[in-house]
């Protein structure tokens, strides 16, 4: 069985091979699926991350990292965005 998809990857304007994310649109599907790369740390930061996470230590801030999309990459976001309202939209209109 081959399932209609649209997968696209977008990359931060800054370069990094760490900075990205992948949108997922199957065409059978609502859903929009976006999977965000998490970085992973050297050795020790990841000892210390557990043992802060052991002993129950939360920043008041919270866990964040960012990804800046250039004028391009928006626009290429916009039209998986738009193209994926407007079949919704179709689908609503056929159900």
């Amino acid at each position: 069985m081959i399932v209609d998809m649209l997968k696209e990857a977008f990359f931060c304007s800054c370069g990094s091979n760490e900075h990205f994310f992948v949108v997922q649109r199957f065409n059978d599907q609502e859903e929009i699926y976006l999977s965000i790369y998490l970085d992973q740390p050297r050795f020790f930061r990841r000892v210390i991350n557990a043992i802060k996470y052991v002993l129950g230590y939360k920043s008041k801030y919270g866990q964040f990292s960012e990804i800046c999309l250039d004028q391009k990459t928006q626009l290429k976001l916009a039209y998986i965005l738009e193209t994926h309202i407007k079949q919704c939209k179709k689908d609503d209109i056929t159900k």
